[in-house]
């Protein structure tokens, strides 16, 4: 969780927009663009705002991340049928390495106990598991999740080292409103500066 007050950045977005008497662009609306950043940056950075719990199992080998949940990061260990006993740690691996070494491995004996977890390359919200799980099964979960909508007097929900990433996507936001071509070519500098923060490389968005 971050530090820094929702405010600071309406305020200091309002200054880089040249609209500090929010005539332009609302406060209301540099604050609904704000929580959209935290999103943004949790979708390219899924670090950024992460929980960790226990989390029950569904029988088989294929599951999928938790309501709320962005994509899931790591099974750290067994937690028994009761969410709150301790057990085995549990390896990441890759479904290639399992498929090559164990060509059989989703038709094994459904255990209680994770040996293997293994993130779905293409599909963020699923990851697999080995053995396939009873169903009755807990383990220690994190995952990246949706950062909750903040009000302008709290803090963000994520670290104040992405401060410049939602500032210049704010910014973005804000000249995308506009159907001017200089208002666009902003739009589009911002965007660009918000994908460098994130590591994105990629076109600016359709508004």
């Amino acid at each position: 969780m971050g530090t820094i007050v929702a405010q600071r950045l309406i305020d200091q977005a309002s200054i880089i927009l040249q609209d500090q008497s929010n005539t332009r662009w609302t406060q209301p609306e540099l604050l609904g663009w704000l929580n959209e950043a935290q999103t943004q940056v949790v979708n390219a950075v899924p670090q950024a705002y992460t929980k960790t719990e226990p989390q029950k199992l569904a029988q088989g080998v294929l599951q999928r991340a938790p309501a709320g949940a962005i994509t899931v990061l790591d099974l750290a260990y067994n937690l028994g049928i009761n969410g709150a006993t301790p057990g085995k740690r549990i390896r990441a691996t890759s479904r290639d390495y399992l498929d090559q070494s164990r060509a059989r491995w989703p038709a094994d004996k459904a255990q209680l106990e994770v040996v293997h977890f293994m993130p779905d390359p293409h599909i963020r919200e699923q990851f697999w598991v080995w053995p396939a799980n009873t169903g009755a099964g807990f383990v220690l979960m994190t995952y990246s999740a949706v950062p909750p909508d903040i009000t302008a007097g709290q803090p963000i929900s994520i670290p104040d080292t992405y401060r410049g990433a939602l500032l210049n996507w704010v910014c973005f936001r804000a000249h995308s409103k506009d159907t001017e071509a200089a208002s666009d070519s902003k739009a589009g500098s911002f965007y660009q500066a918000f994908a460098a923060d994130v590591g994105l490389q990629q076109a600016k968005p359709e508004a």
